[in-house]
């Protein structure tokens, strides 16, 4: 009998052993499995919001990038035209295309300065072509040629404008892009005029 209790008393002990380890990994699997906390949650950085301000922040620089190179190819035909031009309606559009547009690029230096935008400071490939390209045409052609490109040059920027001003993330670049759209239209405008004087002649 004696004997019996003490094997008992034995297989009590190996059971509360046993039961005791097996709730040791229950609980351990349960601190395993427990589910993300939102305060955790929030430690985490938020990627969709993270590449959404790399692309806004692209886009303004693309913008103001795109700007430059308009400003900069303008300023630069406007001397040529003056130089190379006949009549004095295309002379006096060429020089208000280099004063605005000279004045143009100075705000947008500094803009593009405050906001830590690198913009170009030489023309690109394709503006370099269309200035060789102006360059190398006849004087008796030269005008008309130089309104031509004033024309479609000044639709393609003010497209550019209108749509990139809606899209533009920085509010003080969407405002410059705002306020600079009544002066391409001027100029648009006047090239038009210089262009059908052009032709008239021709």
């Amino acid at each position: 009998m004696a004997q019996f209790k003490t094997v008992f008393i034995q297989l009590v002990f190996i059971s509360s052993i046993v039961l005791g380890t097996a709730s040791c990994n229950s609980n351990q699997k349960t601190k395993n499995n427990t589910p993300v906390t939102a305060a955790q949650s929030e430690t985490k950085p938020d990627t969709a919001n993270a590449q959404k301000g790399i692309s806004d922040n692209q886009n303004d620089t693309l913008f103001l990038t795109n700007a430059t190179e308009i400003n900069l190819e303008e300023i630069k035909l406007g001397k040529l035209a003056q130089q190379k031009g006949k009549l004095t309606v295309v002379k006096k559009l060429a020089e208000m295309m280099e004063d605005d547009h000279s004045k143009s690029m100075i705000s947008l230096t500094a803009l593009a300065r405050e906001k830590s935008i690198t913009i170009p400071n030489s023309l690109n490939h394709a503006s370099g072509a269309d200035y060789k390209e102006l360059s190398n045409v006849p004087v008796s052609n030269f005008d008309l040629k130089y309104c031509d490109m004033m024309v479609n040059g000044h639709k393609a920027a003010i497209a550019m404008f209108e749509k990139d001003s809606t899209e533009l993330n920085n509010p003080d670049i969407k405002q410059w892009a705002i306020a600079t759209l009544p002066t391409l239209r001027k100029h648009l405008a006047h090239s038009i005029l210089a262009q059908a004087a052009c032709e008239k002649i021709k």
